[in-house]
């Protein structure tokens, strides 16, 4: 039984120069590790100083490394951070960064084929290298029985659609946003209510259960045919960067332990809301 995520590990840069840890399958191990899921993470940081502040933070977090080597000749990845932004935060994604370069090595497959959940998204897919690597552990996940949850984090311009449709066809456990959720409608040409929408596109895909985030409009669970709502727990919100990564986490820590996405969704929830009310994607339990 573990949490083995996928993707990119990186350091988000605020307008006022604060740094904080971030990337979201890391952000998605840091939290799994907090609820007591063993946790590891398959990326790649630079071999510099933010990635050893990386790779210090997720180790004292309790999230193996084993497989998130150190890359000498790539610098460790870093994104400007805009969370006010209209719309939503902005992301200004450095690259080529070490974690375009994965490898699904023989020890990372072994990762994958032990997991209970594997988490992956659409970033890490930018690069060919990297995107080898993901599709080829996903594969070896489903071999070994694992769900494949994929939490999408669509970043304009890092994914196309094949990027896209690939992921929709190999995940069995999906979660997305309901920007996210119009923004595929439209490449699909579908058009109706949001809940339709939603269960469409899981009908279409042929993936078994999936949840859908609205922010403090809660989130919806499509799970055993039926559709739940999780309300969100009102918060003084901060800034909302990290708060799907922490939703996401609680899901992937529940399915490992056994329970249902509807069992996780309060947990979820708890999580969101403590990481809204915080800077920065892992915010401290005081903050």
């Amino acid at each position: 039984m573990a949490v083995v995520c996928a993707g990119e590990v990186l350091v988000d840069r605020w307008p006022d120069g604060t740094e904080f840890p971030g990337g979201a399958p890391a952000n998605v191990a840091f939290h799994a590790s907090g609820l007591g899921a063993e946790t590891f993470l398959i990326s790649r940081t630079g071999d510099d100083p933010a990635g050893r502040r990386l790779r210090a933070w997720l180790g004292g977090a309790g999230v193996g490394t084993s497989c998130c080597p150190s890359d000498p000749a790539r610098p460790s990845g870093t994104v400007s951070v805009d969370p006010v932004s209209d719309g939503g935060p902005r992301y200004d994604i450095a690259g080529p960064a070490a974690w375009d370069f994965i490898a699904a090595d023989e020890a990372a497959l072994d990762l994958a084929r032990g997991a209970r959940v594997l988490v992956i998204g659409t970033l890490a897919q930018r690069h060919p290298v990297s995107r080898a690597a993901i599709r080829n552990l996903a594969a070896a996940a489903a071999e070994g029985g694992a769900r494949v949850l994929a939490d999408l984090n669509l970043r304009p311009p890092f994914y196309d659609e094949e990027i896209l449709l690939w992921t929709l066809r190999h995940c069995s456990v999906l979660k997305l946003n309901r920007d996210e959720l119009a923004g595929i409608s439209r490449l699909l040409g579908a058009a109706g209510a949001e809940e339709d929408l939603f269960t469409g596109l899981l009908r279409e895909f042929a993936i078994p259960c999936g949840v859908l985030t609205a922010g403090a409009g809660g989130a919806w669970i499509h799970e055993d045919g039926v559709l739940t709502h999780q309300p969100a727990v009102p918060v003084e919100a901060v800034d909302p960067v990290g708060a799907g990564d922490a939703f996401c986490a609680a899901l992937a820590a529940g399915l490992d332990r056994g329970a249902t996405l509807r069992e996780a969704a309060p947990e979820a929830a708890c999580l969101a809301a403590l990481v809204v009310s915080g800077r920065g994607a892992t915010p401290a339990p005081d903050a």
